[in-house]
């Protein structure tokens, strides 16, 4: 078994501070009628190693290393747009971008309807 240090566990207070907005930005982006939910996913490990795939592309791939997602759905893919201009979330996208070193945001949908996103895991 391999033993993690102590400060592995520990956020640094900007990050902290950032996921506690995160949720609180959440918790106005629901109030909008388009919004079914917004949640704040925080992550847990970073998979080591970058595997022949990335290291063949070195330099040309960015490694992902987030340290929290935020998984806004809504009602309809026109929806996005009018959420994306809302105020609400142009303050949260602005004080992220400002905090952070790298940031992706992609709009999707999910045409199967496999599931609801399970928040519990």
């Amino acid at each position: 078994m391999t033993n993690l240090p102590f400060h592995f566990f520990l956020q640094q207070t900007p990050k902290k501070s950032l996921i506690k907005q995160g949720k609180s930005w959440c918790k106005q982006l629901e109030k909008e009628s388009d919004v079914i939910s917004a949640v704040v996913f925080k992550a847990r490990l970073i998979p080591p190693g970058k595997g022949k795939f990335m290291m063949e592309r070195k330099g040309k791939v960015h490694i992902a290393k987030f340290d929290f997602a935020i998984l806004i759905e809504v009602t309809t893919l026109e929806a996005i747009n009018t959420i994306k201009n809302s105020e609400g979330y142009k303050k949260m996208e602005l004080a992220i971008k400002t905090a952070s070193t790298f940031t992706h945001i992609i709009a999707a949908s999910n045409v199967r309807r496999i599931n609801p996103v399970n928040h519990n895991k």
